[in-house]
């Protein structure tokens, strides 16, 4: 990316082919998140994806990899003041200590991983409902309170 970028829904690779893609930032760089009076939305149609820009929520999100053995993987910090689902089938995994205002709500047959083999990873500080799948992926041990 080359400069803060709002977005109200962004769709990612193709349920026909095995396409995958980095957002890397430059410095100060944000992806914003903004769809208006509706949830905002990162959808991956199929590949594996890795967000590494920080995620800023103008509005609430929605995060699902629609294919169950493709994910989606943010590795930087998503934050502001909205809630964040998790639709599946596929993985959408958190790599950072992220620090959004809202809920977190893991959708059925959606999964979650908080971390990916290091020492962060987790959801917003705020109440998570879980009916899905959530997995712990970290390398420490850490105290979860959801």
């Amino acid at each position: 990316m080359d400069l803060n970028v709002t977005l109200g829904n962004l769709y990612l690779g193709s349920s026909s082919t095995s396409s995958s893609f980095t957002f890397v930032p430059n410095a100060n760089e944000t992806l914003i998140l903004n769809n208006v009076n509706n949830t905002a939305a990162i959808i991956n149609r199929g590949g594996n994806q890795t967000i590494s820009v920080p995620v800023a929520l103008n509005s609430n999100a929605a995060f699902s990899s629609s294919i169950s053995n493709n994910t989606i993987l943010f590795s930087n910090l998503i934050s502001g003041p909205h809630n964040v689902t998790t639709l599946g089938p596929g993985t959408v995994i958190f790599t950072a200590n992220n620090t959004y205002a809202g809920t977190t709500t893991i959708n059925t047959v959606a999964t979650r991983h908080l971390g990916n083999g290091g020492p962060t990873g987790s959801t917003g500080p705020n109440a998570l409902t879980n009916n899905g799948t959530l997995a712990f992926n970290r390398s420490d041990t850490s105290a979860f309170a959801g």
